[in-house]
């Protein structure tokens, strides 16, 4: 009696919505969005999700009243509003690639995207010590 054994797993295709989670993952952490709030700015929705944090707990525990909450609800309606129109778009996009390129098409286009994000200055960042302009690791100094 012969058992045949595959010496290799054959790869599981990339399914839209795993294609769709990747590519709202890199967006929401690496696509510069503006925002409106004291300054106006260009960052990716993890930082304008991070001023948000800030703004709810400098309101809650130091300044309540008023003008710490407003700024808050602001940024909060930036997180939500960019968070359904990036999945919106992600989800589109990976219905978009076609499934024997879906796999190649989502790795190049997270490629592309961290590396412009760590290497080039695309982000506009008014609340920033060193610049008001930077790339991703000088959005959180």
């Amino acid at each position: 009696m012969e058992y045949e054994v595959e010496t290799s797993e054959p790869r599981s295709p990339l399914t839209r919505a795993r294609a769709a989670c990747l590519l709202w993952a890199a967006a929401w952490l690496l696509l510069p969005l503006p925002y409106y709030i004291i300054a106006n700015g260009s960052v990716p929705v993890v930082r304008i999700a991070i001023l948000s944090a800030v703004s709810v707990a400098y309101a809650g525990f130091v300044d309540g009243s008023g003008v710490a909450w407003v700024m808050a609800f602001i940024l909060l309606g930036h997180v939500i509003l960019y968070s359904i129109l990036l999945a919106a778009g992600a989800v589109a996009l990976a219905y978009l690639i076609p499934a024997h390129t879906r796999r190649a098409a989502v790795w190049v286009v997270l490629a592309v995207g961290f590396t412009t994000a760590l290497l080039f200055d695309v982000y506009r960042t008014p609340f920033a010590d060193a610049s008001m302009y930077s790339n991703w690791i000088g959005l959180f100094q």
